[in-house]
């Protein structure tokens, strides 16, 4: 009993002791992480950018209100860059730290995209071979670069649920890959977004980020792209490296760009459509992107500062800047950077309650005044311009919808230049630049776009973009009336190897539209039958079919034009297509029409056709000239000059221009308009040797003996006779001049012309003579040149220069 009874007091003294022992564990333990809560660093005022600006209760106040004022000291600053812990820290607790942070660096470089020999090159963590799940990613790599989308997918997520930690990010990504790639955008940024959050702390979260853009891009959703992610791309040098901030910069620029470009095939039949090229998705080429993006490093903190790098001129675009600041109230921010660049800075009222209590801060190394500012205010609803006064900032909703329009192409346009330069090897530099083009032409700058579609296919010869950017260049040298020029780059939109199907068949329609408009009617029709012969089948046809046959009626072969309505007459649905074919149909049975009464029945169904054509809808301006052909074939005088008239307005120095100016001079003559239809003639700068030429002479030749100058009516018939090969248009110049000899009472010579033989030369009477000496002498001494022709007349001696 007193063995038991000592063992008893022995077990309970353990007891007691060990319960005493484990207390003071707990308490030294419970001492020691309070100590660590309350000494833990505060965090950083420059992180978590977008759960502050997201909070909608936080009053401005609580921020900055003069966002370039030192609130540190540098010491200060200095520590809590490079150790994020304040001063007061013990030195133990410190170097904990310091190697913590060190320890998650290194996990992050180790699992993804460190080139080490521990880790693969596509950010995935190096393992044995033969462990089943590395071969089922490497497996599910080939069939995502191979377009299995589906196999992939099934691959990454089996996969997925037998790894964890970081090396899960990877898996997650590609899964988001395989989605964006088969072009479930909705879904592949649902899963871009969930790495962001996941992996916040790695640079996996840029990845993500940039995923995420390229998926809002192809949605259209700009505003939400503008007021997240380019946000903090613009404003925000410490969330991206440099080289993802580059490739977000070309995503927002060509998404600006997308915005503004119509959908359908209408815009390529118009001379003023741009053709922008798709972006798709790589992913291979994403794969491989994956270690360098991994691996670069976004901007180091530093100390609040605002300091003007370079100023060429007083206008923002030419000013660059360096500013770092604390999280600031909105409105105090965007006053002291327009202050400080040297411009006064003018807020709207509603633009101030537009960002009432809204915060945001700076942290850009170099950057335009202009993109900054870019920054600070499109997020926000927000639109600014440049003034001699000054910045003015308003809000979107208090200009209207042009406005708004103009300012989205600008800064478009200054985020595809800065992405040029940020980042100009990038795999979407080639779409940045055609996308940076079409702005500057819609912006009415068609020279400069014509210098960047250049530039493009000099850089980038045979590029997956060349195609659109020959064919946005043939728009540029249109509207810039270089029509051979224009030719000739359709030309190679025909010949290039682009995938988009639809340019190179609008490509070629405007080569048989320009070879209309050259006067060039049978190469027109073979150029257009080749491409009705393409197009078969697609939206492109009944264009296509109405253009060969209104060439058919340029050509004088209404036969032709009839049969290619044959052919297709149930193709053209729309009301302005069907009004079109019916006038063209009406037309070829009117020219082909012999026998009076089928004459007059289809001058009949011609006027009808006429009423209901509208020529500014159709595809070019040959079409003002078929409908003024028919109101002058019907006897519609006015009509007819309004039709040729406006075929002149539309066209530049072409044949087809000089056509309607021989025609319009025609009825001005009829209608006794003598000086207008001189004037007109003597203004078409056409080679006077040729078919086109000999009858502007013949027409010269009209005006002037119904102005009752025989001389240079003369003159302009002896042209005609010695240069034509056309027997009737011999005999018509023959008999001009006979009249001219008549009226100029020379009987003998007018005898010689009507009798179908060229006067000799003494049979020209000393009057004819004297009269062509003294109006040689007195152009002579008005123009101070000898041998010049009478007034009125048309020079004979040098057509051959006279080229368009």
């Amino acid at each position: 009993m007193a063995d038991a009874n000592t063992n008893t007091g022995k077990y309970k003294t353990l007891r007691v002791v060990s319960l005493a022992v484990t207390g003071l564990l707990m308490a030294a333990t419970g001492m020691y992480v309070g100590g660590l809560l309350s000494d833990s660093p505060a965090p950083d005022s420059q992180e978590n950018t977008v759960e502050v600006n997201g909070n909608p209760q936080m009053g401005a106040a609580a921020f900055s209100q003069s966002p370039f004022e030192e609130t540190v000291t540098d010491e200060a600053a200095t520590d809590a860059d490079a150790g994020n812990s304040p001063a007061g820290n013990s030195d133990g607790q410190s170097a904990a730290l310091a190697l913590a942070d060190q320890s998650a660096a290194d996990e992050v470089m180790n699992a993804f995209g460190n080139a080490s020999s521990e880790t693969n090159a596509d950010g995935l963590p190096s393992t044995d071979p033969t462990d089943p799940i590395t071969n089922q990613i490497a497996l599910a790599d080939e069939q995502l670069r191979a377009g299995s989308y589906v196999q992939a997918q099934r691959a990454y997520t089996f996969a997925r649920q037998h790894v964890d930690g970081l090396a899960q990010a990877a898996v997650q990504y590609r899964l988001a890959l395989c989605s964006e790639a088969a072009g479930n955008f909705r879904e592949a940024s649902t899963q871009y977004q969930q790495i962001s959050r996941s992996f916040s702390a790695t640079t996996w979260a840029a990845v993500a980020r940039l995923g995420e853009a390229r998926c809002l891009a192809a949605l259209g959703r700009v505003d939400s792209l503008a007021a997240g992610i380019l946000r903090h791309a613009l404003l925000d040098q410490t969330v991206f490296s440099p080289r993802i901030r580059g490739e977000l910069l070309h995503v927002s620029g060509r998404a600006f760009c997308q915005s503004f470009m119509p959908q359908g095939i209408e815009h390529l039949l118009d001379d003023d459509g741009m053709v922008m090229p798709q972006w798709v998705t790589d992913p291979n080429r994403q794969l491989e992107l994956l270690p360098e993006f991994l691996r670069e490093e976004p901007l180091p903190k530093r100390p609040v500062t605002f300091t003007i790098l370079q100023q060429t001129d007083q206008f923002p675009d030419t000013i660059y800047v360096r500013a770092h600041t604390p999280i600031s109230d909105l409105k105090s921010l965007i006053t002291a950077v327009t202050k400080r660049s040297g411009f006064d800075c003018h807020l709207s009222e509603a633009a101030i309650v537009t960002i009432a209590g809204r915060t945001q801060q700076a942290y850009v190394d170099d950057i335009s005044l202009s993109l900054l500012l870019d920054g600070l205010c499109a997020p926000f609803g927000l639109i600014w311009w440049h003034e001699a006064n000054g910045i003015h900032v308003m809000a979107a909703t208090e200009l209207d919808q042009a406005a708004v329009v103009s300012y989205r192409r600008a800064a478009g346009k200054r985020l595809l230049s800065s992405a040029l330069v940020v980042a100009p090897d990038s795999s979407q530099a080639g779409f940045s630049r055609v996308s940076l083009g079409i702005l500057q032409y819609q912006n009415g700058s068609p020279v400069d776009a014509a210098y960047t579609f250049q530039l493009q296919m000099e850089l980038m010869p045979r590029s997956s973009v060349d195609g659109e950017a020959a064919h946005n260049l043939a728009k540029c040298y249109l509207a810039t009336a270089q029509l051979d020029r224009a030719k000739e780059a359709f030309l190679k939109v025909v010949d290039s190897s682009t995938h988009n199907f639809d340019a190179q068949i609008g490509a070629y329609l405007y080569v048989g539209r320009l070879q209309v408009e050259q006067g060039r009617f049978q190469p027109a029709v073979s150029s257009l039958v080749r491409a009705l012969a393409i197009c078969r089948g697609t939206e492109f046809e009944p264009h296509a079919a109405l253009l060969l046959s209104s060439a058919y009626l340029m050509a004088e072969s209404p036969q032709g034009a009839s049969s290619v309505l044959m052919e297709r007459r149930e193709a053209f649905n729309d009301e302005q297509q069907h009004n079109a074919a019916a006038f063209l149909s009406s037309k070829s049975r009117f020219d082909a029409a012999v026998l009076p009464g089928k004459k007059e029945r289809a001058a009949r169904a011609l006027v009808t056709a006429l009423s209901q054509l509208k020529p500014d809808r159709q595809f070019g301006a040959h079409w003002y000239y078929l409908h003024a052909l028919a109101c002058e074939e019907l006897g519609l005088t006015d009509q007819a000059i309004e039709g040729f008239t406006e075929t002149i307005k539309r066209l530049p120095a072409a044949p087809l221009r000089d056509r309607a100016m021989v025609k319009l001079a025609n009825q001005y003559r009829f209608d006794n308009r003598l000086d207008e239809a001189a004037g007109l003639l003597a203004g078409i700068n056409a080679d006077r040797s040729g078919s086109l030429g000999q009858h502007i002479t013949i027409q010269a030749a009209q005006v002037a003996l119904d102005k009752g100058d025989g001389p240079a009516a003369v003159q302009h018939c002896r042209y005609v006779v010695g240069v034509t090969e056309d027997e009737q248009l011999q005999k018509v110049a023959l008999r001009l001049m006979g009249r001219a000899y008549e009226l100029q009472q020379n009987h003998k010579a007018a005898v010689y012309c009507f009798a179908g033989m060229l006067p000799a030369a003494d049979a020209i009477s000393l009057e004819e003579k004297a009269k062509n000496a003294a109006a040689a002498a007195k152009s002579e001494s008005a123009d101070g040149e000898p041998g010049a022709l009478p007034s009125g007349a048309i020079d004979m001696t040098d057509y051959e220069r006279r080229t368009p």
